[in-house]
């Protein structure tokens, strides 16, 4: 199930009030359609008059729960067509779900439960991000987009493995491992550390991964690394609201992508240092003074041979 099947479907009603069901292979009747306003909506129907649906009705500005005790039916619908991509998403999670279950009232709370995990993602945000912040994202994307696909990690713990948007010390822990992510222009010879933290190893593993890029036009901007890590995400039947609530604590809105098409760049060579090397030339919390509470340094990379490690994938 994928967004464009979603959308022949939809194709399919040419926007009548009549419902298709989403697929042949769905054991809950989850159908979608069109509203009374023509909006995309979805539709879940429970058969077993016992089960509860537990709440009523949840309407914000851009999408609507209906909770129908009486007939007993879920709808959602999208309000603002602005959301229509977040929306089809949403659908796709709400389909892997419950596609399975047999039981009727596990089938309501898990549609409820997902349905409340996803309703943050329809509010818009006024964040505009700088060309810094789109090199670095890029490469924490790129790196997590590595871990997800080589990494033995669960799916899910593997997206969660991303702390940077959380104001984690290092932007990735997983195990005893901890992954420090830096990104520059292949033209760079050194990287810039913002706190005491970033490379203090508190007895654990700690990389300094170094993504090296080149700007060009034919490179890839934010949208398709997004796209590329959503659709291994939903192939190995990830939790794809996990990634976006990370991105969005990072001061991504998805449905704004399209105005960082223009920072396009080409990944063109992973860096791995040992930063657990007690000779690694690092300012950290066991070797800077107590009194001393915020430092900024560059570390110059040529001088960094000795610690440079295989990658960690």
């Amino acid at each position: 199930m994928n967004k464009k099947d979603l959308l022949k479907k939809w194709d399919k009603l040419n926007g009548q009030s009549e419902r298709i069901k989403i697929h042949h292979q769905c054991i809950p009747e989850f159908s979608i359609g069109f509203s009374e306003n023509f909006n995309l909506c979805a539709h879940l129907k429970i058969n077993n008059k016992q089960t509860n649906l537990r709440h009523e009705r949840h309407e914000e500005k851009n999408i609507s729960f209906i909770f129908d005790n009486n007939v007993k039916i879920i709808v959602v619908e999208l309000l603002d067509v602005f959301f229509k991509d977040i929306f089809l998403d949403l659908i796709i999670s709400l389909f892997n779900t419950i596609k399975d279950e047999k039981d009727d009232q596990k089938v309501v709370d898990n549609f409820t439960f997902c349905i409340f995990k996803w309703r943050s993602f329809f509010t818009k945000t006024n964040g505009n991000l700088s060309e810094n912040d789109i090199k670095g994202l890029l490469g924490e994307l790129f790196i997590l987009k590595n871990i997800i696909s080589r990494n033995k990690l669960e799916i899910n713990d593997a997206i969660k493995s991303w702390r940077g948007p959380y104001g984690d010390p290092q932007d990735f822990q997983y195990d005893t491992n901890l992954i420090e992510v830096k990104s520059k222009l292949s033209s760079e010879e050194s990287v810039k550390i913002s706190s005491i933290q970033q490379l203090s190893p508190e007895g654990q593993n700690l990389i300094l991964a170094v993504v090296n890029l080149n700007k060009s036009a034919d490179g890839k901007d934010l949208s398709m690394m997004i796209n590329d890590l959503r659709e291994i995400v939903i192939s190995k039947n990830g939790d794809i609201s996990e990634l976006y609530k990370s991105l969005r604590k990072a001061g991504v809105e998805i449905n704004e992508l399209q105005k960082y098409e223009y920072l396009r760049f080409n990944f063109l060579l992973e860096e791995f240092y040992n930063a657990s090397s007690p000779e690694f030339p690092s300012l950290r919390t066991d070797n800077v003074p107590k009194e001393i509470k915020k430092v900024r340094y560059t570390l110059l990379l040529s001088n960094l041979k000795a610690y440079r490690i295989p990658e960690f994938y």
